[in-house]
């Protein structure tokens, strides 16, 4: 400590003198050192001193906005950024009420500018708090969805995040910090640059679990285990990875199999979609002649999925060829997963250095006309090719009576006020009268024989399943038959 407290002290001094020289002035009072160690026992905090007053220290401090503690527990930054969020939340009870307030859309909006925006400020330096500490803020999350949503207050969290759209908080904060961490590495003049390249201390954290790894390791570990997680469900599958590459004056394609690669150079006027693309072809050729019953295909294009994925929209030449290819391998059973490129993954990394390295030429000037941009894909699904997706989507239907909006959204999960209100006071669940079974949703609208003739009018049918009532196209017909067997008011 006397040495660091040497070394600082002198960096003290000479901001003090360049700032005299320059006409400016530290103010003491608005000064003060924190001492980061998790130490245990007596260590001695610094004597600083900024022109000649003591430079106090303190247990924590805000800084951008951000609590700091000692530990860098952020158990004070959580609190504070909790007891900020509780404003805007009860902004949003005034405007969310259950029969006249504004629609799911709208509170979703201002949900997101107002208490989203204040979760995701410096979530790549909080991040590295406690799961427990974390989870603090998950009830601030789910409360809001729950207001704009019009949810019960027992509806499950999971049924929550995907009524309402959005993906649960460690989530979020997960692709965020991935998202920063990309930032960094690729800008070679940010500071932190060749720490997330090369993260050190590896050994370190790998043999003292309880410590929280540095933010560019994590981040690693994080998209490795993803991976390996992967490939761990889908052993079964033959992994091949593929590539495109474009520079200068050289474009190449590159697929590596298991025991060897192909790879082809392209004419130097084709496109890096091109090459990405024709890299998929190049598998889907290869792979026809071999004797695979299952295969999946590691590519790191997310422009050559969405292609295959919308080919009824998306024409061009290529994607039209590795579909037509695709629908001729009968015997072989294939999936596509996008992956990050560069992260370390082996066959990832095989098939870039194999696009960019590849002398084996091919004449492509037929390929010259594929470069043509035929249009924004529209992202619509095609049902002959299963595809991996890995990320949380639902269709949030927006209706313009607030009332019909939360009652539909409480139909879907499940949970009403008639059918699970007994969880909030420890009551027995309700039983329908007639059947003599425990009240439901799908009990009352599908089953219950008391409203055959009830159906039968509204929705034309005796016998009906839930998700023709309530699914992409609800029926419309479903708030006049609440309303006539006397349930709507209850929901």
């Amino acid at each position: 400590m006397g040495f660091i407290q040497r070394q600082l002290q002198t960096a003290i001094n000479n901001m003090t003198d360049w700032a005299s020289t320059n006409g400016f002035i530290f103010s003491p009072q608005k000064t003060v050192c924190m001492h980061f160690c998790r130490r245990r026992g007596l260590h001695p905090d610094p004597d600083l001193q900024l022109n000649g007053s003591p430079i106090p220290i303190v247990q924590e401090t805000k800084f951008l906005g951000i609590v700091f503690d000692t530990k860098l527990t952020f158990r004070s930054r959580i609190k504070h950024l909790k007891t900020k969020c509780i404003r805007p939340l009860n902004i949003m009870k005034v405007l969310s009420s259950t029969s006249w307030g504004a629609d799911k859309v709208s509170l979703m909006r201002i949900y997101r500018s107002l208490v989203h925006s204040k979760l995701d400020y410096g979530v790549p330096v909080y991040g590295s708090a406690a799961k427990s500490t974390l989870k603090m803020l998950d009830s601030v999350h789910h409360q809001g969805l729950r207001i704009a949503t019009g949810a019960f207050r027992t509806t499950p969290i999971p049924s929550l995040h995907v009524i309402s759209g959005e993906p649960s908080l460690e989530l979020r904060r997960r692709r965020l910090s991935l998202s920063y961490f990309y930032k960094i590495k690729s800008d070679e003049s940010h500071p932190q640059h060749f720490k997330v390249i090369n993260p050190i201390f590896g050994s370190l954290f790998s043999v003292r679990l309880s410590f929280t790894p540095t933010f560019g390791l994590q981040n690693w570990e994080n998209l490795e285990q993803h991976f390996y997680d992967h490939r761990q469900h889908y052993s079964d599958y033959v992994p091949i990875y593929t590539d495109g590459s474009k520079s200068d004056n050289h474009v190449g394609s590159a697929a590596v199999f298991p025991d060897f690669t192909i790879a082809e150079t392209l004419h130097p006027f084709c496109s890096i979609y091109t090459s990405e693309l024709y890299a998929i072809f190049l598998w889907l050729l290869k792979i026809s002649t071999l004797n695979f019953k299952k295969a999946i295909i590691y590519t790191d294009s997310r422009s050559g999925i969405n292609a295959l994925r919308s080919a009824k929209h998306n024409k061009h030449p290529l994607v039209m060829q590795c579909l037509h290819l695709h629908h001729t391998l009968k015997k072989t059973k294939i999936k596509y997963c996008w992956i990050h490129g560069h992260v370390g993954i082996p066959g990832n990394e095989r098939a870039d250095k194999a696009a960019k390295s590849t002398n084996a030429s091919r004449d492509c000037r037929s390929l010259s006309y594929l470069n043509i941009e035929y249009g924004k894909e529209s992202g619509t699904g095609s049902q002959t090719i299963n595809f991996i997706k890995c990320s949380l989507q639902s269709k949030v239907l927006n209706l313009t009576i607030r009332k019909h909006d939360v009652i539909l959204t409480r139909l879907r999960v499940g949970h009403t006020f008639l059918t699970h209100r007994h969880l909030l006071h420890s009551d027995p669940a309700p039983i329908c009268n007639g059947c003599n079974c425990i009240l439901s949703v799908e009990h009352i609208l599908c089953q219950c024989k008391n409203f055959y003739s009830q159906r039968q009018a509204h929705f034309g049918a005796h016998i009906i399943d839930l998700i023709d009532i309530l699914g992409t196209n609800p029926c419309v017909n479903v708030f006049t038959f609440l309303k006539e067997v006397q349930f709507f008011k209850f929901i």
